[in-house]
């Protein structure tokens, strides 16, 4: 019965030291939740969380920085490196330049030295024109000297005969395109081969007026119509004296009259040259003085 009672009150206090120990638990535990503890914890971390915004804040305007210091770096690098190119590429165009200039030069003395050369050229070319124009002009002279002294042999050889006829000299009309033998008198066969003499007062180139005659033929006095005063004729007698005559007359008369070879010619050598027109019965007269 004893045990019974003291197992009671040890059941009791035991019961008790329970419940006291879990109001204990509780209040400790209301205490954490409630006071300065949790507040102060609470506190701590919006601290931290402060800091570390302030931290994260920070290293974002420090990346910033750091990003826009390169970004700088990079484009002071990148201007430089530009500035570089330009100077470079402006070497390059200088040197380009400089390269065209000396090319320039170099093609302008070409031209300067082939204009001169040929410059050159053409004075010698044009001297020595100069040179072989006076040889031939020279050469000519010599020719015409040596043509001239073959025509006066010529004229010295002038036959006394043509086609078996007797001359007199020779006639030659640079204009009329003849030159021709004068017979010594007229015939009808001579008068179709060459001029004829028709009558004198004088020797040939002599004194008075001497008539030579002949048909209107191409060969013959036919382009007599063309002469005018101031045209040469030039006649030459058996001994090779040759003069000069210039035409200073023409007219047509009738076929009876004479009187142009009677005239009066002042004692001065004069030639009359007759010939037919178309019409029978007119004769083409041409008067010429010696020079």
């Amino acid at each position: 019965m004893l045990m019974s009672q003291m197992d009671g009150k040890a059941t009791i206090i035991l019961g008790i030291c329970i419940a006291v120990t879990l109001m204990l638990d509780v209040l400790f535990v209301w205490n954490f939740f409630t006071n300065d503890n949790i507040m102060g914890d609470t506190v701590k971390r919006e601290t931290v969380a402060s800091m570390y915004t302030k931290s994260y804040s920070g290293m974002e305007l420090y990346q910033s920085d750091v990003k826009n210091q390169e970004e700088e770096s990079n484009s002071i690098v990148a201007q430089k490196i530009t500035i570089g190119e330009m100077e470079n590429k402006a070497e390059e165009i200088n040197a380009e330049d400089e390269e065209k200039t000396e090319i320039e030069e170099k093609t302008e003395t070409k031209v300067k030295n082939i204009e001169t050369e040929k410059t050159e050229t053409k004075v010698k070319e044009k001297e020595e024109v100069t040179v072989t124009t006076k040889a031939k002009e020279q050469e000519q002279k010599k020719q015409v000297k040596k043509d001239n002294s073959k025509n006066e042999k010529k004229e010295d050889k002038i036959s006394n005969t043509y086609q078996g006829l007797a001359t007199i000299g020779k006639i030659e009309i640079p204009k009329s395109g003849i030159n021709i033998p004068i017979l010594s008198s007229v015939t009808i066969d001579g008068m179709e081969i060459a001029p004829c003499l028709l009558y004198e007062t004088g020797d040939l180139n002599q004194s008075g007026n001497n008539v030579i005659v002949a048909h209107n033929y191409s060969n013959l006095f036919g382009n007599n119509k063309n002469l005018q005063n101031g045209d040469k004729i030039y006649i030459t007698t058996l001994d090779g004296k040759r003069v000069e005559y210039e035409v200073y007359k023409k007219y047509t008369a009738l076929s009876e009259d004479f009187s142009y070879a009677r005239r009066d010619t002042n004692n001065k050598p004069e030639i009359t040259l007759s010939t037919c027109t178309q019409d029978d019965d007119y004769r083409l007269i041409i008067w010429a003085k010696m020079v």
